[in-house]
C-alpha cells in the first residue's frame, strides 16, 4: 500500500509491501509561476533598458518578445523536462526502496517451507508485540504502524495456512490460535493508527494550500488511506465516520471555490456568470444525494443571491 497506489488483500492472501518513499524536492506549480512571472518582468525590464540605452526604435516591443519566448520556454521545461526528470527521480526512489523491503519479505518466504512450531511461533508473536510496544511509544509515524500492521498481516496469513493442516486436538492449534487473537487486535490498531494519521496529515496539508486542484488532490490521498483501511474492517465506524468527514471537507472546498467565483462576478457586474458559478456550487452540494442541516443553509443562501442577481437584471 503506497500513498499513491494502495493495495489491500484479504487475510489469508500476500500483501502489497509497503513503498516507504520520500518524495523528492518539487516546486508547486503555483510557486514555480510566481517564480517565473517575476524572472520574466525583470528580464523584461533588463532587456528594454538595455535596448532604450543604444537608442533602439520600439524597444519594449523586443522586449517583450524575448520575455514572452521566456515564459513560453519556462512552461515547456517544466511541463515535459522538468516533470520527466521528477518523475524518473521518483521511480528510482521506489526501486530503492522495494529492494529494501523486499529483504523483509524474502524471510518471511523462506520461513514458509519450515512448519510454525510451537518455538518459532511463540518467537514471532513475542517479535511483533514487542516491536508493537516500541512503536507506540515513538510519536505519530505513519510508516512505522503499517509495517507492523504487515508483520500482523503476513503471521496471520502463514497461521491461518498452517491450521489447514493441524488437528484441533494438537497442542500447536491452540498455540497458534492463541497467537492468532494476541494478533488480530494488534493487526486492528496498527491498521487503524495508520490510517488515521496518514489521512490527517494529508487534510492538514490539504488545508493549507491555495490551488483549489492541489487541495481536492491531496484530500483524496486521504480518502484513498482511509479506503485502504476500509477493505479490512468495512464496518468500523471510525473509519467511516472519518471517511465521510473527508468527503464533506472536499464538497465545501469546491463549493467555497465556485461561491468565490461568483461573487467575484458579480463584483465586476457579470451577473449572468455569477449565477452560472452559483449553479455550479449547488451542483456540487447536491451530488451524492447526502441531505445534511449545513447543505441546506448553504444552498438557501446561495438560491437568495441567485434571486437577487436576477432581479436586478
Amino acid at each position: 500500500m503506497t500513498r499513491n497506489s494502495k493495495k489491500a488483500y484479504l487475510i489469508g492472501q500476500p500483501i502489497e509491501p509497503r513503498v516507504n518513499l520520500k518524495r523528492p524536492f518539487w516546486i508547486s506549480s503555483v510557486n514555480y509561476y510566481f517564480l517565473t512571472l517575476g524572472i520574466t518582468i525583470a528580464f523584461f525590464f533588463l532587456t528594454w533598458g538595455i535596448l532604450h540605452a543604444i537608442e533602439e526604435e520600439m524597444p519594449w516591443i523586443t522586449a517583450g518578445i524575448v520575455s514572452g519566448l521566456i515564459l513560453i520556454l519556462a512552461v515547456i521545461l517544466r511541463e515535459f523536462v522538468f516533470k520527466k526528470a521528477y518523475q524518473k527521480t521518483l521511480l528510482a526512489q521506489k526501486r530503492l526502496d522495494h529492494n529494501i523491503k523486499s529483504v523483509y519479505r524474502q524471510t518471511y518466504h523462506r520461513d514458509d517451507s519450515n512448519r510454525l512450531t510451537l518455538e518459532r511461533n511463540a518467537l514471532i508473536v513475542s517479535e511483533i508485540e514487542s516491536r508493537s510496544k516500541t512503536i507506540q511509544t515513538m510519536g505519530k509515524l505513519p510508516e512505522l504502524h503499517l509495517e507492523v500492521f504487515e508483520m500482523c498481516h503476513e503471521y496471520l496469513r502463514k497461521s491461518n495456512r498452517e491450521l489447514d493442516g493441524i488437528y484441533k486436538e494438537s497442542p500447536r492449534y491452540k498455540a497458534i490460535r492463541r497467537g492468532q487473537r494476541q494478533i488480530k487486535q494488534l493487526h486492528y490498531f496498527h491498521l487503524l493508527s495508520w490510517a488515521s494519521i496518514e489521512s490527517q496529515q494529508y487534510l492538514q496539508t490539504a488545508k493549507v494550500q491555495v490551488a483549489l486542484n492541489e487541495k481536492i488532490e491531496n484530500a483524496q490521498r486521504a480518502l484513498q488511506s482511509l479506503d485502504s483501511a476500509i477493505q479490512f474492517y468495512p464496518e468500523d465506524e471510525k473509519l467511516l465516520q472519518s471517511k465521510e468527514a473527508i468527503k464533506e471537507f472536499i464538497v465545501s472546498v469546491k463549493v467555497s471555490h465556485w461561491i468565490e467565483q461568483a461573487e467575484r462576478a458579480s463584483f465586476k457586474g457579470n451577473k449572468q456568470r455569477a449565477i452560472n458559478h452559483y449553479r455550479d456550487a449547488l451542483f456540487f452540494l447536491a451530488r451524492e444525494n447526502e441531505r445534511t442541516p449545513d447543505r441546506e443553509i448553504i444552498a438557501e443562501q446561495i438560491n437568495l443571491k441567485i434571486e437577487a442577481l436576477r432581479e436586478k437584471s
